[in-house]
This record gives structure tokens, C-alpha cells and sequence, in this order.
């Protein structure tokens, strides 16, 4: 890939991305050449993410990287998950109840805008959230260090936020 697309910004009117589309794509593509790398990624690989609209498109728990497709991408409304973390989604919304799942994953229940196939959204949706650049992607300890994966992402000329 050697043209990144540029795609709706983070304040445009909030729309679901279709799955063919460039962005969306890209993100797959990314996940899915890290994920078949063992350079890389270990196990599962890590997760990976695409802000576009005021939507967060992240992978689900128990998909690999290397083999992520578009419509497994879990689409969460961003600013209710903010305003979780920055504190201000209120007292209830951030309780920790006893036999109901935390905090984070009510909010990522209530935030959903679409079943991707009744997958869970990553745990990590919060940092993913926080992290400003349009795509990101976090990855399990290996042995190499992340620049080795900075090198592979400028080659791909895909501007990515790495967190090892």
C-alpha cells in the first residue's frame, strides 16, 4: 500500500464506515501483516484500531491479527468511552457492581453501533480510545524491539501509534 487514505475526520457527523471501504481496509491489511509476521506477534497478536467519524472500528478478543476481516472490526461510539476514562460519565456509569462485568465493558455494551458478528471488543478499547492517531496497534512482548515494527510500518507508509 503506498497511498494512506484519508477517510472522514474525528468531527464529521458520526457514520458507520462500510467494510469495503479504503480505511477500513487499511486496517485490515495492517493487522493482518503483523498478525502473519512472527517477527512481530506472538499468540493472537496483539490488537489494532481505526478512528474515523467519532467511531472507533477495534478487534475483537479472540481474533488473531493474521486473520481479522472487516466485518469482524467491533464499531464503538468513542465519546461515551472518553468520557468514561476522563471521569465524567457519572457515578453509575462508573460503579463497579458486584456480578455485572465492569465499568468499561458496560460502557463498550452500550456504546456498540453495530453486532460484528457478536464479537466482544478488545479490553484494551479504552487505550485505543485515548491514543489520537487514526490507527492503532498494540502488540504482545517479543523478543525484538518495537522498532524493528516502526521500520515495517514506514515501509508500508502506514502512520501508526505502536505501544510493545
Amino acid at each position: 500500500m503506498t497511498d494512506l487514505p484519508t477517510g472522514p475526520t474525528l468531527t464529521d457527523e458520526r457514520r458507520l464506515l462500510d467494510p469495503s471501504d479504503a480505511l477500513i481496509r487499511a486496517t485490515v491489511e495492517m493487522s493482518q501483516r503483523f498478525g502473519r509476521d512472527p517477527e512481530y506477534s506472538r499468540g493472537g497478536g496483539g490488537n489494532s484500531s481505526l478512528k474515523a467519524g467519532g467511531v472507533v472500528y477495534i478487534k475483537p478478543s479472540g481474533v488473531p491479527l493474521a486473520t481479522l476481516e472487516a466485518d469482524d472490526l467491533v464499531p464503538l461510539d468513542m465519546a461515551p468511552l472518553l468520557d468514561l476514562l476522563h471521569g465524567r460519565a457519572g457515578e453509575a456509569a462508573e460503579a463497579r457492581l458486584p456480578g455485572a462485568p465492569d465499568p468499561v465493558m458496560r460502557a463498550a455494551a452500550r456504546v456498540r453501533l453495530a453486532e460484528a458478528r457478536g464479537r466482544r471488543p478488545s479490553v484494551e478499547l479504552m487505550f485505543h480510545s485515548l491514543i489520537p492517531e487514526r490507527f492503532v496497534r498494540f502488540r504482545k512482548k517479543v523478543a525484538n524491539p518495537t522498532s524493528g515494527v516502526q521500520k515495517l510500518c514506514k515501509k508500508s507508509m502506514i502512520p501508526v501509534s505502536l505501544i510493545a
